[in-house]
């Protein structure tokens, strides 16, 4: 499913009960696994895409004054949980 996500938009950490794929449609997207710290943060333009395991901390944000759009791509239906 196409996802809008206003601009200037971050998530909590959190994870998700099953793996699956993005694709960013529009915006500038941002996507980093928190073992690594917002370090390892990876700034994804349109076109970008990236794949998200099942129970991995991570955290997401659309760097975008403006909408951003993702696609997401998953075989299972999945939660999402924060940390405990």
């Amino acid at each position: 499913d196409a996802l809008p996500i206003s601009g200037n938009w971050r998530a909590p950490v959190h994870a998700h009960t099953a793996d699956y794929r993005a694709v960013v449609i529009k915006g500038l997207w941002a996507h980093w696994q928190m073992q690594g710290g917002e370090a390892t943060k990876v700034e994804l333009p349109p076109g970008s895409y990236w794949t998200q395991k099942a129970d991995e901390m991570h955290d997401d944000a659309c760097l975008s004054d403006t909408e951003c759009v993702i696609l997401l791509i998953n075989d299972t239906p999945y939660e999402t949980y924060l940390p405990k």
